[in-house]
């Protein structure tokens, strides 16, 4: 599992070996979540206003946070750790 998933999930959160900003993160996270995790995709320009930002990263950490994937299967509680930790790095460096 971890071998087939973890380049997707690090091609996801870094671009040339770079973390990518928090924007690029959530405009793409429909990408590397799981088919029925109920996430819609985000526009790039819909979240280049700093507040809306911060409101579609609350909604991605809660649908991907530890606690509240603890009950799911081991595959997706393993993306799920991966992007809230990518989500959570990406928002401490954004200056939001």
């Amino acid at each position: 599992m971890r071998v087939r998933l973890e380049p997707k999930l690090k091609e996801w959160a870094e671009e040339f070996g770079k973390k990518r900003a928090i924007r690029a993160l959530l405009s793409s996270l429909d990408k590397v979540l799981w088919e029925d995790s109920g996430w819609k995709p985000v526009n790039l320009g819909d979240i280049l206003d700093a507040d809306k930002c911060k409101k579609v990263y609350k909604r991605a950490t809660l649908k991907v946070h530890p606690d509240k994937t603890m009950k799911m299967d081991p595959e997706k509680r393993f993306i799920a750790t991966r992007v809230f930790d990518a989500l959570s790095q990406a928002m401490s460096e954004a200056n939001l």
